[in-house]
């Protein structure tokens, strides 16, 4: 994920063919508020870009539509691949649509992105080794199968999912209801209609209903990387 540096598009699609690039939405919306300003303007578009299925962002895109046209036209000669959540590779398990990961890299690895490429590759490498060693010794000791930042997301999770019906539908899948709106789930795919399971690799709460009605552990239900 980048800023939209000229340099590296054409430059990761080189080098590393498979990946994905994003933009982060943050630069988008500053371009966008210095032509098109406006708080129901950023609401819209911020509801675009964090839409997790087609039909939110739509709905986001007929708001943004009713307030500017050319705010509209605006956004969309940027392709939705590289800003929209929803069309986000589902094998990367990522639902993060800002580079704050990437500009807390920028200032972790600090004075030595000036250096030789060896030089700063070597320096890279021996912080990671120590970062590495810090964060398994930090692992050994969790209570829970996963990071402790995805056990609050999962705390969450638990709370959100009370108002769930479940109904078993045959093989891995079930209904979910919640309100009028209804969701499939699949525990075999870890996957639910909702998209939030799919894109981030964390169960969401239609999922945890399921996992619940089925007395399986949640955490277990998790991507690997967690």
């Amino acid at each position: 994920m980048s800023n939209g540096q000229k340099g590296i598009e054409p430059t990761t699609k080189q080098v590393i063919p498979q990946a994905t690039h994003k933009r982060c939405y943050r630069h988008i919306f500053n371009n966008l508020k210095g032509k098109f300003s406006g708080l129901k303007m950023k609401r819209a578009f911020w509801s675009t870009t964090k839409a997790y299925i087609v039909k939110d962002f739509n709905i986001a895109m007929g708001q943004m539509l009713e307030l500017s046209s050319e705010a509209h036209s605006w956004l969309s000669k940027f392709p939705i691949e590289i800003w929209a959540r929803h069309t986000f590779d589902h094998r990367v398990k990522s639902e993060h649509v800002a580079n704050n990961m990437v500009e807390s890299f920028n200032n972790w690895i600090g004075n030595v992105r000036g250096k030789l490429i060896l030089t700063l590759l070597e320096n890279i490498i021996l912080k990671l080794m120590n970062k590495l060693h810090k964060r398994f010794e930090e692992a050994a000791s969790w209570q829970s199968l996963v990071t402790p930042s995805i056990k609050k997301k999962l705390d969450e999770v638990i709370l959100q999912s009370r108002l769930c019906r479940v109904t078993f539908a045959g093989q891995k899948e079930y209904q979910v209801v919640e309100g009028v709106v209804s969701y499939i789930v699949n525990l075999q795919r870890m996957s639910c209609c909702c998209k939030i399971w799919d894109i981030s690799g964390v169960p969401c709460k239609h999922a945890k209903a399921c996992i619940t009605h089925k007395r399986m552990n949640l955490e277990t239900y998790c991507d690997t990387m967690y």
